[in-house]
Protein backbone atom coordinates (compact mmCIF):
# COMPACT_ATOMS: atom_id res chain seq x y z
CA UNK A 1 0.00 0.00 0.00
CA UNK A 2 1.46 3.21 -1.01
CA UNK A 3 1.78 6.07 1.37
CA UNK A 4 -0.99 8.54 0.83
CA UNK A 5 0.21 11.35 3.86
CA UNK A 6 1.89 13.46 1.61
CA UNK A 7 -1.52 13.59 -0.88
CA UNK A 8 -2.93 14.48 2.15
CA UNK A 9 -0.88 17.53 3.19
CA UNK A 10 -1.21 18.55 -0.26
CA UNK A 11 -4.81 18.46 -0.25
CA UNK A 12 -4.94 20.26 2.87
CA UNK A 13 -2.61 23.38 1.65
CA UNK A 14 -5.23 23.80 -1.87
CA UNK A 15 -7.97 24.79 0.75
CA UNK A 16 -6.05 27.66 2.41
CA UNK A 17 -5.73 30.88 1.75
CA UNK A 18 -3.14 32.54 1.00
CA UNK A 19 -0.14 33.55 3.99
CA UNK A 20 -0.50 37.32 4.84
CA UNK A 21 2.44 39.03 3.62
CA UNK A 22 5.03 40.66 6.85
CA UNK A 23 6.57 43.28 6.24
CA UNK A 24 10.46 43.38 6.19
CA UNK A 25 11.97 45.50 9.39
CA UNK A 26 12.77 48.70 8.57
CA UNK A 27 16.71 48.85 9.99
CA UNK A 28 17.01 52.39 9.23
CA UNK A 29 14.12 52.90 12.03
CA UNK A 30 15.18 54.34 15.43
CA UNK A 31 14.86 52.98 18.35
CA UNK A 32 11.68 54.20 20.53
CA UNK A 33 12.36 56.39 23.37
CA UNK A 34 10.95 54.44 26.63
CA UNK A 35 7.73 55.95 28.59
CA UNK A 36 9.42 58.40 30.50
CA UNK A 37 11.73 60.03 27.88
CA UNK A 38 12.57 63.30 30.91
CA UNK A 39 13.57 61.83 34.32
CA UNK A 40 13.23 64.07 36.84
CA UNK A 41 15.08 63.62 39.87
CA UNK A 42 13.39 61.72 42.37
CA UNK A 43 11.46 64.14 45.51
CA UNK A 44 12.61 63.61 48.91
CA UNK A 45 10.54 62.04 51.04
CA UNK A 46 9.25 64.13 54.34
CA UNK A 47 12.91 66.25 55.39
CA UNK A 48 14.33 69.53 56.77
CA UNK A 49 16.59 71.40 55.52
CA UNK A 50 18.75 73.70 58.26
CA UNK A 51 22.15 75.66 58.37
CA UNK A 52 25.07 74.76 60.37
CA UNK A 53 28.50 76.38 60.67
CA UNK A 54 30.26 73.96 57.68
CA UNK A 55 27.29 74.14 54.94
CA UNK A 56 23.17 73.19 54.67
CA UNK A 57 22.29 69.78 56.14
CA UNK A 58 18.89 68.11 55.75
CA UNK A 59 17.41 65.37 57.68
CA UNK A 60 14.66 63.49 57.69
CA UNK A 61 11.71 64.26 60.35
CA UNK A 62 12.42 61.46 62.33
CA UNK A 63 16.18 62.32 62.57
CA UNK A 64 17.48 59.88 60.30
CA UNK A 65 19.35 60.42 56.71
CA UNK A 66 21.23 63.52 57.87
CA UNK A 67 23.15 64.29 55.21
CA UNK A 68 25.23 67.69 53.88
CA UNK A 69 24.23 69.24 50.99
CA UNK A 70 26.24 72.26 50.30
CA UNK A 71 29.72 72.08 51.23
CA UNK A 72 31.88 75.03 53.04
CA UNK A 73 33.11 75.61 49.75
CA UNK A 74 30.07 77.71 49.31
CA UNK A 75 30.85 80.43 52.67
CA UNK A 76 28.56 81.01 55.11
CA UNK A 77 25.57 79.66 53.50
CA UNK A 78 22.20 80.60 54.90
CA UNK A 79 18.51 80.95 54.06
CA UNK A 80 17.84 77.62 52.98
CA UNK A 81 13.84 77.49 51.04
CA UNK A 82 12.45 74.18 49.82
CA UNK A 83 10.87 75.00 46.54
CA UNK A 84 7.07 73.86 45.70
CA UNK A 85 8.06 70.44 43.94
CA UNK A 86 10.52 69.62 46.48
CA UNK A 87 13.47 69.40 43.81
CA UNK A 88 15.13 72.43 44.50
CA UNK A 89 16.54 74.16 47.42
CA UNK A 90 17.15 77.73 47.16
CA UNK A 91 19.46 79.46 49.55
CA UNK A 92 22.23 82.75 50.17
CA UNK A 93 25.88 82.42 50.13
CA UNK A 94 28.87 84.55 50.29
CA UNK A 95 30.96 83.21 46.76
CA UNK A 96 34.12 84.99 45.23
CA UNK A 97 32.98 88.55 46.82
CA UNK A 98 35.61 90.28 44.83
CA UNK A 99 33.92 89.13 41.55
CA UNK A 100 30.81 89.53 42.12
CA UNK A 101 28.34 93.01 42.58
CA UNK A 102 27.31 91.79 46.04
CA UNK A 103 29.44 89.86 49.00
CA UNK A 104 26.12 87.34 49.43
CA UNK A 105 24.43 86.14 46.33
CA UNK A 106 21.54 83.78 45.96
CA UNK A 107 21.72 80.03 44.82
CA UNK A 108 19.66 76.92 43.89
CA UNK A 109 21.04 73.36 43.91
CA UNK A 110 19.53 70.10 43.62
CA UNK A 111 18.14 68.38 47.18
CA UNK A 112 21.52 66.16 47.41
CA UNK A 113 23.38 69.19 47.06
CA UNK A 114 24.14 68.87 43.36
CA UNK A 115 23.79 71.47 39.99
CA UNK A 116 24.18 74.39 41.99
CA UNK A 117 23.13 77.37 39.98
CA UNK A 118 23.50 81.28 40.97
CA UNK A 119 20.74 83.54 40.76
CA UNK A 120 21.97 87.11 41.48
CA UNK A 121 22.79 89.31 39.57
CA UNK A 122 22.85 87.99 35.91
CA UNK A 123 24.35 84.16 36.70
CA UNK A 124 27.23 83.41 34.34
CA UNK A 125 26.89 80.24 32.48
CA UNK A 126 28.76 78.50 30.02
CA UNK A 127 32.11 79.95 29.05
CA UNK A 128 34.59 80.88 31.82
CA UNK A 129 34.41 84.25 33.01
CA UNK A 130 37.93 85.38 31.12
CA UNK A 131 36.50 84.15 27.96
CA UNK A 132 34.75 86.27 24.92
CA UNK A 133 35.41 88.96 23.46
CA UNK A 134 35.06 92.38 25.43
CA UNK A 135 34.51 96.09 25.38
CA UNK A 136 36.91 98.31 27.33
CA UNK A 137 35.32 100.95 29.91
CA UNK A 138 36.81 103.82 31.37
CA UNK A 139 36.20 106.50 34.01
CA UNK A 140 36.89 108.22 36.76
CA UNK A 141 35.97 107.63 40.49
CA UNK A 142 35.37 110.66 42.35
CA UNK A 143 33.35 111.90 45.75
CA UNK A 144 31.15 115.36 45.24
CA UNK A 145 31.48 117.47 48.38
CA UNK A 146 29.47 121.06 47.36
CA UNK A 147 30.97 122.17 44.17
CA UNK A 148 34.02 120.56 44.36
CA UNK A 149 34.85 116.73 43.08
CA UNK A 150 37.70 114.84 44.55
CA UNK A 151 39.38 111.96 42.90
CA UNK A 152 39.75 108.75 44.53
CA UNK A 153 42.32 106.65 44.40
CA UNK A 154 43.61 103.21 45.14
CA UNK A 155 39.46 101.76 45.00
CA UNK A 156 38.45 98.47 43.88
CA UNK A 157 37.45 98.40 40.60
CA UNK A 158 35.30 94.90 40.20
CA UNK A 159 33.31 94.27 36.54
CA UNK A 160 30.81 91.48 35.46
CA UNK A 161 32.65 88.16 33.91
CA UNK A 162 36.31 89.32 35.32
CA UNK A 163 37.63 87.46 38.93
CA UNK A 164 40.37 89.54 39.27
CA UNK A 165 39.70 93.53 40.72
CA UNK A 166 41.12 96.21 38.97
CA UNK A 167 42.21 99.62 41.12
CA UNK A 168 41.77 103.07 40.57
CA UNK A 169 45.27 105.49 39.56
CA UNK A 170 46.00 108.32 41.48
CA UNK A 171 43.52 110.53 39.81
CA UNK A 172 40.91 108.34 40.24
CA UNK A 173 40.89 106.95 36.70
CA UNK A 174 40.23 103.13 35.97
CA UNK A 175 39.91 100.94 33.07
CA UNK A 176 37.99 97.53 33.28
CA UNK A 177 36.56 95.55 30.46
CA UNK A 178 33.14 93.69 30.07
CA UNK A 179 31.65 91.33 28.21
CA UNK A 180 30.26 92.45 24.87
CA UNK A 181 26.79 93.36 25.18
CA UNK A 182 27.66 95.07 28.62
CA UNK A 183 27.46 94.09 32.18
CA UNK A 184 27.72 95.74 35.92
CA UNK A 185 31.09 98.00 37.33
CA UNK A 186 31.36 98.53 40.81
CA UNK A 187 33.74 101.05 42.64
CA UNK A 188 34.07 100.10 46.57
CA UNK A 189 36.81 101.28 48.91
CA UNK A 190 37.26 103.54 52.45
CA UNK A 191 37.87 107.13 52.08
CA UNK A 192 38.63 109.01 55.53
CA UNK A 193 38.06 105.71 56.93
CA UNK A 194 34.70 105.24 55.87
CA UNK A 195 33.05 102.83 52.92
CA UNK A 196 32.07 104.31 50.40
CA UNK A 197 30.52 102.66 47.13
CA UNK A 198 28.78 102.96 43.75
CA UNK A 199 27.64 100.46 41.13
CA UNK A 200 26.99 100.92 37.25
CA UNK A 201 25.56 98.91 34.38
CA UNK A 202 27.53 99.85 31.43
CA UNK A 203 27.28 98.70 27.49
CA UNK A 204 30.29 97.25 26.09
CA UNK A 205 31.49 96.72 22.31
CA UNK A 206 33.95 94.66 21.26
CA UNK A 207 36.90 96.88 20.46
CA UNK A 208 35.37 100.06 21.42
CA UNK A 209 35.94 102.24 24.74
CA UNK A 210 32.81 102.98 27.00
CA UNK A 211 33.41 106.38 29.00
CA UNK A 212 31.41 106.49 32.38
CA UNK A 213 33.14 110.02 32.77
CA UNK A 214 32.66 110.97 36.43
CA UNK A 215 31.24 108.32 38.51
CA UNK A 216 30.39 109.56 42.07
CA UNK A 217 31.03 107.65 45.32
CA UNK A 218 28.72 108.12 48.72
CA UNK A 219 29.31 106.96 51.82
CA UNK A 220 27.76 103.08 51.89
CA UNK A 221 28.06 99.68 52.55
CA UNK A 222 27.00 97.02 49.77
CA UNK A 223 23.65 95.99 49.29
CA UNK A 224 22.92 92.26 49.88
CA UNK A 225 20.26 89.62 48.48
CA UNK A 226 18.80 87.20 51.23
CA UNK A 227 16.07 85.15 52.41
CA UNK A 228 14.28 83.47 48.92
CA UNK A 229 11.33 81.79 48.87
CA UNK A 230 9.80 79.98 45.40
CA UNK A 231 6.74 81.81 43.83
CA UNK A 232 5.25 81.38 40.85
CA UNK A 233 5.20 77.88 40.30
CA UNK A 234 9.36 77.78 40.73
CA UNK A 235 9.93 79.43 38.12
CA UNK A 236 10.97 82.85 40.57
CA UNK A 237 12.55 83.85 43.69
CA UNK A 238 10.91 86.35 46.17
CA UNK A 239 13.83 87.74 48.25
CA UNK A 240 14.84 90.79 50.30
CA UNK A 241 17.27 93.21 49.85
CA UNK A 242 18.77 94.46 52.66
CA UNK A 243 20.42 98.01 52.32
CA UNK A 244 23.34 99.59 53.89
CA UNK A 245 22.14 101.08 57.11
CA UNK A 246 24.54 104.36 56.41
CA UNK A 247 22.97 107.23 56.00
CA UNK A 248 20.94 107.23 53.04
CA UNK A 249 19.34 110.05 50.90
CA UNK A 250 15.29 110.83 51.39
CA UNK A 251 13.18 108.33 50.37
CA UNK A 252 15.13 105.58 50.01
CA UNK A 253 14.26 102.62 51.07
CA UNK A 254 15.51 100.28 53.99
CA UNK A 255 15.07 97.29 52.75
CA UNK A 256 13.36 96.23 49.21
CA UNK A 257 11.17 93.05 48.32
CA UNK A 258 12.37 91.92 45.38
CA UNK A 259 11.12 89.41 42.61
CA UNK A 260 13.69 87.11 40.36
CA UNK A 261 13.52 84.61 37.44
CA UNK A 262 15.66 81.53 38.64
CA UNK A 263 17.53 82.11 35.36
CA UNK A 264 18.66 85.49 36.73
CA UNK A 265 16.63 87.79 34.54
CA UNK A 266 13.22 89.85 34.83
CA UNK A 267 14.41 91.18 38.78
CA UNK A 268 12.24 93.58 39.66
CA UNK A 269 10.76 95.18 42.67
CA UNK A 270 7.58 94.09 44.45
CA UNK A 271 7.68 96.77 47.48
CA UNK A 272 9.78 98.94 48.97
CA UNK A 273 9.96 99.98 52.45
CA UNK A 274 11.61 103.81 53.96
CA UNK A 275 10.19 103.68 57.72
CA UNK A 276 11.21 100.41 58.31
CA UNK A 277 13.15 97.20 57.56
CA UNK A 278 12.18 93.44 56.76
CA UNK A 279 13.17 91.43 59.62
CA UNK A 280 11.46 88.27 58.87
CA UNK A 281 10.25 86.22 55.73
CA UNK A 282 9.34 86.23 53.04
CA UNK A 283 6.70 82.94 53.23
CA UNK A 284 4.75 82.57 50.23
CA UNK A 285 1.81 80.48 49.98
CA UNK A 286 -0.51 80.47 47.03
CA UNK A 287 0.48 83.78 45.51
CA UNK A 288 0.51 85.47 48.75
CA UNK A 289 3.61 86.88 50.85
CA UNK A 290 3.77 87.41 54.40
CA UNK A 291 6.89 89.62 55.73
CA UNK A 292 7.67 90.88 58.92
CA UNK A 293 8.82 94.83 59.82
CA UNK A 294 10.84 95.88 62.42
CA UNK A 295 7.64 97.90 63.75
CA UNK A 296 6.04 94.50 64.42
CA UNK A 297 3.60 94.42 61.54
CA UNK A 298 2.98 91.76 59.84
CA UNK A 299 2.25 92.32 55.89
CA UNK A 300 0.55 90.27 53.27
CA UNK A 301 1.22 90.96 49.71
CA UNK A 302 -0.77 89.62 46.50
CA UNK A 303 2.29 88.91 44.32
CA UNK A 304 -0.08 89.18 41.06
CA UNK A 305 -0.91 92.58 41.95
CA UNK A 306 2.22 93.31 43.84
CA UNK A 307 -0.28 95.71 46.23
CA UNK A 308 -0.76 95.14 50.27
CA UNK A 309 -3.35 92.79 50.79
CA UNK A 310 -3.28 93.01 54.60
CA UNK A 311 -1.54 94.39 57.86
CA UNK A 312 -1.35 93.25 61.11
CA UNK A 313 0.58 94.40 64.23
CA UNK A 314 2.18 91.32 65.68
CA UNK A 315 4.98 92.51 68.01
CA UNK A 316 8.34 92.09 68.00
CA UNK A 317 11.27 89.99 69.74
CA UNK A 318 15.05 89.83 68.87
CA UNK A 319 15.43 88.04 66.71
CA UNK A 320 12.16 87.43 65.50
CA UNK A 321 11.01 84.49 62.80
CA UNK A 322 7.94 84.07 60.98
CA UNK A 323 6.34 81.25 59.22
CA UNK A 324 3.01 80.41 57.47
CA UNK A 325 0.81 76.83 57.64
CA UNK A 326 0.58 75.45 54.51
CA UNK A 327 -3.10 76.56 53.84
CA UNK A 328 -2.26 80.29 54.46
CA UNK A 329 -4.54 80.35 57.24
CA UNK A 330 -1.99 80.09 60.50
CA UNK A 331 0.77 82.91 60.51
CA UNK A 332 3.42 82.37 64.01
CA UNK A 333 5.86 84.24 64.94
CA UNK A 334 7.02 85.54 68.20
CA UNK A 335 6.77 88.17 70.81
CA UNK A 336 9.08 89.40 73.62
CA UNK A 337 8.08 90.92 77.26
CA UNK A 338 9.99 93.69 79.01
CA UNK A 339 11.69 91.10 81.07
CA UNK A 340 13.62 89.54 77.67
CA UNK A 341 10.83 86.30 77.98
CA UNK A 342 10.14 85.12 74.65
CA UNK A 343 6.72 83.54 73.57
CA UNK A 344 5.73 81.48 70.40
CA UNK A 345 2.14 82.32 69.10
CA UNK A 346 0.13 81.17 66.57
CA UNK A 347 -2.13 84.01 64.69
CA UNK A 348 -5.58 83.42 63.25
CA UNK A 349 -7.84 85.04 61.11
CA UNK A 350 -10.17 85.93 64.33
CA UNK A 351 -8.00 85.08 67.35
CA UNK A 352 -4.21 84.77 68.71
CA UNK A 353 -2.71 81.51 70.53
CA UNK A 354 0.40 81.71 72.72
CA UNK A 355 1.66 78.00 72.36
CA UNK A 356 4.72 78.26 74.20
CA UNK A 357 6.61 80.21 76.72
CA UNK A 358 10.18 80.50 77.22
CA UNK A 359 11.95 82.32 79.85
CA UNK A 360 15.02 85.03 79.62
CA UNK A 361 17.30 82.10 80.69
CA UNK A 362 15.14 79.62 78.47
CA UNK A 363 16.36 77.94 75.44
CA UNK A 364 14.28 80.13 72.70
CA UNK A 365 13.63 79.27 69.09
CA UNK A 366 14.85 81.54 66.31
CA UNK A 367 13.48 80.31 63.25
CA UNK A 368 10.57 77.56 62.35
CA UNK A 369 8.07 76.32 60.12
CA UNK A 370 5.38 74.23 59.81
CA UNK A 371 5.22 70.28 58.72
CA UNK A 372 3.69 69.87 55.80
CA UNK A 373 0.30 68.96 57.09
CA UNK A 374 0.39 72.03 59.52
CA UNK A 375 0.08 69.78 62.77
CA UNK A 376 3.51 69.59 64.16
CA UNK A 377 6.42 72.39 63.47
CA UNK A 378 10.01 72.02 63.69
CA UNK A 379 11.68 75.09 65.98
CA UNK A 380 15.65 75.84 66.70
CA UNK A 381 15.99 76.35 70.19
CA UNK A 382 19.44 78.62 71.11
CA UNK A 383 20.23 78.51 74.73
CA UNK A 384 22.20 80.64 76.41
CA UNK A 385 25.71 79.27 75.74
CA UNK A 386 24.80 80.32 71.88
CA UNK A 387 24.35 76.66 70.47
CA UNK A 388 21.24 75.95 68.61
CA UNK A 389 19.76 72.30 68.58
CA UNK A 390 16.52 71.78 66.33
CA UNK A 391 13.22 70.25 67.51
CA UNK A 392 9.67 69.15 66.83
CA UNK A 393 6.76 70.59 68.39
CA UNK A 394 3.60 68.85 68.04
CA UNK A 395 1.12 71.66 68.30
CA UNK A 396 -2.05 70.51 69.40
CA UNK A 397 -0.64 68.84 72.58
CA UNK A 398 2.65 71.25 72.85
CA UNK A 399 5.03 68.41 73.90
CA UNK A 400 9.08 68.81 72.18
CA UNK A 401 10.69 66.03 70.76
CA UNK A 402 14.68 66.64 69.80
CA UNK A 403 15.62 66.02 66.29
CA UNK A 404 19.18 67.12 65.78
CA UNK A 405 22.05 68.67 67.78
CA UNK A 406 23.25 71.76 66.16
CA UNK A 407 20.92 73.47 63.81
CA UNK A 408 19.46 76.52 62.61
CA UNK A 409 16.86 78.47 60.68
CA UNK A 410 14.84 74.87 60.03
CA UNK A 411 12.57 74.45 56.72
CA UNK A 412 10.02 71.64 56.51
CA UNK A 413 9.50 70.99 52.84
CA UNK A 414 6.24 70.33 50.91
CA UNK A 415 2.86 72.42 50.26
Amino acid sequence: MKPILPFLLALSACGRGAEPEVPPKDSRRPPQPPALAIRLPAAPLESIAFVREDGIWTVASDGSDLRRIVPPTLPRAEDPSWSFDRRWIAFAAAVDPEANLYPRNLFVARPDGTDVRQVTPMPRAGAGEDDGPKGVVRGRAVLVAEESRRPLPQLRVSAYGLRRPESTDSEGHFQTYLPAGGGWIKLSGRVDGKPVLAWRFAAAIEGRVTDLKDVPLGYSLDDQPSSPAWCDQDRQLLYVMRHSAAPRSPGSPQSTLRRIRVDGSGDESVAAFETASVIAGPVVRSGQAWIKMSDGMILRFDLQTKTLAESRPAGLCAPDALAVSPNGTQVATLRMDAQGARSLVILNKDAEVTVLEFKAADAAPRGFDFSPDGTRMVLDLVGPGGRPSLSVLTIATRSLVPLVDNGSAPVWHGR
